[in-house]
């Protein structure tokens, strides 16, 4: 049984990881906050597993035009328009242009630290958020 977010959780992580990487105090870190987010918006947004998100490639798979992600070869992904405008905002960020192509090829366990901390950082219980559970929002409340 998946386990889903309160639209309060979910609104709380979608503030904390649009302004933590303003909050970075070096330019590496403020990189990886970057890289990270994009990681964040690929599974909220568009629904992808933690290992699709982090084989995507930025410069091939993601259709800035048309809002779509092209996940695997099987498989498009429609998402919503402001959410792939903050996508298009991350790969154009002059931060990030060494990485062009592999903005979200992070390690797994690096990727699901960070996602516990935002958590954390966020008054969130511990083990409530997970990559599968910010796809979805509990609507029974």
């Amino acid at each position: 049984m998946t386990k889903h977010l309160s639209s309060s959780n979910l609104s709380a992580l979608d503030t904390f990881w649009q302004r933590w990487p303003a909050e970075a105090g070096t330019p590496k870190q403020r990189r990886i906050r970057l890289r990270l987010y994009m990681v964040y918006l690929l599974i909220r947004h568009g629904g992808l597993r933690l290992s699709e998100a982090l084989n995507v490639n930025d410069n091939r798979d993601l259709v800035f035009s048309t809002s779509t992600i092209h996940v695997a070869r099987d498989r498009d992904v429609q998402v919503e328009e402001q959410a792939m405008n903050r996508m298009l905002s991350i790969v154009e960020d002059s931060a990030l242009t060494e990485y062009h192509g592999t903005i979200t090829h992070i390690d797994p366990g690096y990727v699901r630290k960070n996602f516990y901390q935002a958590a954390e950082a966020c008054g969130m219980p511990e083990g409530t958020f997970y990559a599968k559970a910010a796809k979805f929002e509990d609507t029974t409340q």
